[in-house]
């Protein structure tokens, strides 16, 4: 058996059969700092950057269709995520 000073899903199951339990560690600190209220902020910054940039992508001719619609999808996707984190802060 390895020792307990692993990282990932190893140490995971070697502290479990050591303890036969398991449980989240004690959590010291704010559980919502300041990264956590400046992230969707700064995904919003990186949504109209790309908005900007796939719009100029587009018109691009020599550019496939498939292309054009997967970086749409993503966008799209971003932003989907982007509204989600606004909502879960406030």
């Amino acid at each position: 058996m390895r020792a307990v000073g692993g990282r990932g899903p190893e140490r995971c199951v070697v502290l479990f059969r050591q303890r036969r339990r398991s449980q989240w560690p004690a959590f010291r600190g704010a559980a919502w700092a300041a990264d956590t209220y400046a992230a969707p902020w700064l995904s919003l910054i990186a949504n109209f950057a790309g908005s900007v940039l796939l719009l100029m992508f587009v018109r691009h001719k020599r550019v496939r269709r498939s292309t054009k619609i997967a970086t749409a999808a993503m966008l799209s996707a971003a932003w989907l995520c982007t509204l989600i984190a606004f909502l879960v802060v406030e």
